[in-house]
């Protein structure tokens, strides 16, 4: 199951604390997982619980806690992605966010996050591959490179 977030969503006042933080991602999470089926009622209660606690002094264990009795509530993995981190990537709140992460020993299997789990990419790409991926990006920014020598260039 994937949650697809972007943290462009989250204002600057969601970041101020750990509990603006996660009244924030619950809010946002919350957001999507409303149309999805196969959430329990229990996470969803749980996650509203939080996103009602705006205000009050909620520390992100119990963001985790909620998140941890999902996964091991689905019978699919629970996939969070978020886009535009980096805009909150120097902020301590989410430094401290992604430490937990790190340190959830349940969950550490193939994370990018996490640098004690071995993370698994492909990368045999040939260099017409490469060069296939470099002519869809000069098709829509025109560019003027020499898409044969760069794709050999990242290739090598």
């Amino acid at each position: 199951m994937v949650v697809s977030l972007d943290f462009q969503r989250m204002s600057y006042l969601d970041f101020e604390n750990e509990s603006a933080f996660v009244h924030g991602m619950a809010r946002e999470i919350n957001k999507k997982i409303r149309p999805m089926k196969h959430v329990p009622e229990e996470i969803r209660d749980g996650l509203l619980k939080l996103t009602d606690k705006a205000g009050q002094n909620v520390p992100m264990a119990e963001l985790f806690d909620c998140l941890s009795d999902w996964c091991t509530q689905s019978e699919k993995p629970i996939v969070i992605m978020i886009d535009e981190v980096d805009t909150a990537a120097n902020n301590q709140v989410f430094l401290d966010f992604l430490a937990q992460l790190r340190s959830d020993e349940e969950h550490m299997e193939n994370s990018p996050w996490n640098i004690v789990a071995d993370f698994l990419v492909n990368m045999s790409f040939t260099a017409e591959d490469i060069q296939g991926l470099l002519q869809e990006y000069e098709d829509d920014y025109l560019t003027g490179m020499d898409i044969r020598k760069m794709s050999d260039i990242l290739y090598d």
